[in-house]
C-alpha cells in the first residue's frame, strides 16, 4: 500500500501550526514482525493471522491532515461508496482520523487498495482488532485470602498520603462498575467511547482492572488515591471470563482522550498487532512523558512480541505468581521491561451487592501491568517532576531480580517492589 506524502519510513512533518514534533508517518498498513500485512494476494500472503484480523472486515481507519477540508474527506469517501461512521482529531500529531464503512457486500482488499492509491489520505488500514489479556480463573472464594500481591510487592508499608494523589491515571480498557464497594466512586471518571452519550455499562476486565489500580474497600489497589480516568474502548465479548475486544479506530481515540485529559500515567492491559494509527498516538503519549504500561501478552513463550508492550518506550510488564514463577503463559522477549504479580489475584467484579460474586481470581499479564501502573502514580504523587523516563529507571534498577542474573526475556529486570522504587524517588531518598 502505498506511502502517505512525505514518503517512505521517514514520513515528513505532520501538519503544521508549528510543532516541533516530526513522527514517522506509517509507509505501510503495518510493520510487523509476524510478515507484513497479509491481506489475500498481498505481503505476507494466506490472510491475516488472528491476531491481526480487522475488528469488524467492513470498517477501514482512514488518517487525514489536521485541517483538511470537510469536502476532502467527503468527497474522499464518496468516491469510494464509503460511510463516515466517526472520527477524532489526534491533536498532537495534527492528523485526523476517520472511521469508514464499506457498502454491503464491498470487498475489503479491494478498498485498501483502491484508497491507498488516493493522495489526499495520509495513510489507509484495516480497523485492526485487540483484545484484553486476561481470563478468570475461579469465581468465588475469601476475600480475605488471595490478596498476596501487595504482599509480594512491598505495598502495604507505603505512606497513605502519598498513593497517587494528585496523579491521573488513564485506564483504557471495558466498562467500570464504578459504584463497586471496593472503589471510591468519586476517584472514577467514565467515559465511554463505544456507546457514546452512554452510561459505561460495568464489565468485568475493566472492573478488575480499576480494582487492581486504585481498589480502595475490601480489595485493596496499588494506588487508591489516584484519579482514575477510566475509558471506555473496549466491549465485553465473555462476560464469564471478562474477554473484551477493541479496535484501531477506538483505542486511538482512547489514547487521544488521555492525553487531552492530561494524564501522567496510562495503562492498556490489552494485546494486538503492530497497529500504525495506535503505535503513533503511543509515540505521541512517549515523547510528551506520559508513563505507558502495557502488558507483555498471554499467548506463551514461543509467541511473537504483543503490540502496543512490544513498542519502544512502552513499560511492557510480565506476570509472575505467589512464588516468583513466571506465568506460564506469558510471551517471552527483550523487550519485557518488569513483572509484576498476575496469576491468582484477587480482584472486583461487577455485582457488588452479590456476595462471593463481586469478586474473583484473574490470570494474566493484565493484572500484572495494573500494579506497575498504580505503582508508576505513586512514585509520581511522591514527585511530581518524574519524567517517563525516571519512572522507568526507578522501577527497573529497584525491581527483585529473579530468573537469570539482570534483565533476561522471561522477568525483564525482575519483579517491581513498591518500598524500594519508593524510597529510590529523589525527594526521598534526599530526605532519608
Amino acid at each position: 500500500m502505498g506511502a502517505p506524502p512525505g514518503g517512505g519510513n521517514g514520513g515528513g512533518a505532520v501538519g503544521g501550526g508549528g510543532s516541533n514534533f516530526n513522527p514517522r508517518l506509517p509507509s505501510a498498513p503495518l510493520d510487523m514482525d509476524q510478515g507484513g500485512l497479509g491481506t489475500n494476494g498481498g505481503p505476507g500472503g494466506g490472510g491475516l493471522p488472528a491476531v491481526q484480523a480487522p475488528h469488524e472486515p467492513d470498517l477501514i481507519v482512514v488518517v487525514f491532515r489536521a485541517g483538511t477540508p470537510d469536502s476532502t474527506s467527503n468527497g474522499f469517501a464518496q468516491g469510494l461508496h464509503l460511510t463516515i461512521v466517526q472520527n477524532f482529531d489526534l491533536a498532537g500529531l495534527h492528523l485526523r482520523v476517520f472511521l469508514m464503512r464499506l457498502p454491503k457486500g464491498g470487498d475489503l482488499d479491494a478498498t485498501l487498495r483502491t484508497a491507498s492509491a488516493n493522495r489526499q489520505a495520509l495513510w489507509v488500514q484495516p480497523d485492526f482488532n485487540f483484545r484484553s489479556l486476561d481470563g478468570a480463573t475461579a469465581q468465588g472464594g475469601s476475600v480475605a485470602a488471595g490478596q498476596y500481591a501487595l504482599q509480594k510487592i512491598h505495598a502495604d508499608g507505603l505512606p497513605h498520603a502519598l498513593r497517587g494523589q494528585g496523579i491521573t491515571v488513564a485506564m483504557i480498557d471495558s466498562g467500570v462498575e464504578k459504584d463497586h464497594e471496593s472503589l471510591h466512586a468519586d476517584n472514577v471518571t467514565l467515559v465511554d467511547l463505544i456507546d457514546s452519550g452512554k452510561t459505561a455499562p460495568p464489565e468485568v476486565h475493566g472492573t478488575a482492572m480499576a480494582s487492581i489500580i486504585a481498589g480502595s474497600g475490601r480489595v485493596a489497589g496499588v494506588a487508591p488515591g489516584v484519579s482514575l480516568l477510566a475509558i471506555r474502548a473496549f466491549a465485553e465479548v465473555d462476560p464469564g471470563s471478562g474477554a473484551s475486544t477493541s479496535d484501531s479506530f477506538h483505542l486511538g481515540e482512547g489514547i487521544s482522550l488521555a492525553l487531552d485529559r492530561k494524564a501522567r500515567v496510562i495503562n492498556l492491559s490489552i494485546g494486538g498487532p503492530n497497529d500504525p494509527l495506535v503505535r503513533m498516538a503511543v509515540e505521541q503519549a512517549v515523547l510528551t512523558g506520559v508513563t505507558v504500561v502495557a502488558a507483555a501478552g498471554n499467548s506463551g513463550p514461543d509467541s511473537p512480541p504483543v503490540y502496543p508492550g512490544a513498542q519502544a518506550g512502552v513499560l511492557a510488564v510480565t506476570a509472575t505468581d505467589d512464588k516468583d514463577r513466571i506465568y506460564s503463559g506469558a510471551n517471552r522477549g527483550d523487550y519485557i521491561a518488569v513483572a509484576a504479580p498476575g496469576v491468582n489475584v484477587l480482584a472486583a467484579r461487577p455485582g457488588h451487592g452479590a456476595g462471593a460474586s463481586a469478586y474473583d481470581y484473574f490470570t494474566g499479564t493484565s493484572m500484572a501491568t495494573g500494579y506497575v501502573s498504580g505503582l508508576a502514580a505513586v512514585l509520581l504523587s511522591a514527585d511530581p517532576n518524574l519524567t517517563s523516563a525516571d519512572i522507568r529507571r526507578i522501577l527497573e534498577a529497584s525491581a527483585t531480580d529473579l530468573g537469570a542474573p539482570k534483565k533476561d526475556p522471561e522477568f525483564g529486570y525482575g519483579r517491581i517492589d513498591a518500598a524500594a522504587a519508593y524510597s529510590a524517588t529523589p525527594t526521598v531518598g534526599s530526605a532519608n
